[in-house]
């Protein structure tokens, strides 16, 4: 069962017995909001288009920290020159056990946060009977099939409270996210320099840690050395027949460009805070380790 497949039937749980779905109101919530539509088919699986992929590794590499960086440029390095000694003939690999796993067992302290990523980027979650995408604001005119809400405000679901819940949690890296207003853009690097640090702490709760300029793609000062390490990694691998589990040939390409979350206006002064998935039933907890997090200063919710 993938971790798709239960994340849906986690919400079809908690939604048993809601058969019958009803619009908050008649007057459309403030942005961002959720639109959610009732799904007519189930929802097709596939594969992370290419662009998708490539934002979504942005998004994750600007939210690691220059020391992080520098051990995801040194573990793809160490992996590809064993991968390449061990192609020459005169070549000898004096590392012991599988290059590629360890590899991934090196980068799989990162899996947090390109996992946040990725679902952050989506901007669409689909479910066995729900269709949920984020806006800034409500489409107008909606179907009888839709439902608006506010995607942090609660207070504003009345009659589709159900319904709102279910699809705030599906929908769990943008309306759990929140936004720390800071005091100048100095502040803000600080910041997040400091949640980025307290990410790496067992039991976090953060996922993504990202400014305004992160969601505009800027690319970040080690973006290049990991662009030449993911092709010289990626053409090893491909000249070893070997499989790439970290879909890292997404750092081998061209940064993306464009903007992230669209439906979110960040301030130059503001922080983003995205989950981690498996912290989802501690997310009361983010707040204090935001708090404890010098010199932030947390607000709540997120501005409008």
């Amino acid at each position: 069962m993938t971790r798709r497949t239960r994340v849906a039937g986690l919400l079809l749980a908690i939604g048993a017995g809601a058969a019958i779905y009803t619009r908050p109101s008649k007057e459309p919530p403030s942005g961002p909001v959720l639109v959610i539509r009732l799904a007519t088919s189930a929802p097709e699986i596939t594969a992370p288009t290419s662009q998708s992929e490539d934002r979504a590794m942005s998004l994750a590499v600007a939210s690691l920290s220059p020391g992080e960086r520098g051990e995801v440029l040194t573990a793809m390095r160490y992996a590809t020159a064993r991968l390449e000694s061990r192609l020459s003939p005169l070549g000898e690999d004096l590392g012991e056990g599988d290059p590629i796993a360890e590899l991934q067992e090196a980068l799989s302290r990162y899996s947090p946060v390109l996992d946040s990523a990725r679902a952050f980027e989506a901007g669409r979650w689909q479910s066995e009977d729900l269709d949920v995408a984020v806006a800034d604001s409500c489409p107008l005119p909606r179907s009888a099939s839709e439902t608006c809400v506010s995607l942090w405000d609660s207070t504003q679901d009345r009659g589709a409270a159900s319904l709102a819940g279910r699809a705030r949690f599906f929908a769990w890296s943008v309306s759990h996210a929140t936004v720390v207003e800071l005091a100048s853009r100095q502040r803000v690097l600080e910041c997040a320099e400091a949640l980025r640090d307290r990410r790496r702490r067992g039991g976090s709760t953060i996922g993504l840690v990202l400014t305004n300029h992160d969601l505009a793609l800027r690319e970040v000062p080690e973006r290049g050395e990991l662009q030449v390490a993911a092709r010289r990694l990626g053409a090893v691998m491909a000249a070893s027949h070997r499989h790439d589990p970290q879909r890292l040939e997404a750092l081998g390409r061209a940064v993306p460009t464009g903007r992230v979350a669209p439906w979110l206006s960040l301030s130059e002064n503001a922080v983003l805070v995205v989950p981690r998935l498996s912290k989802l039933a501690h997310i009361a907890e983010m707040p204090q380790e935001i708090d404890g997090a010098a010199p932030c200063s947390f607000r709540a919710p997120p501005a409008r």
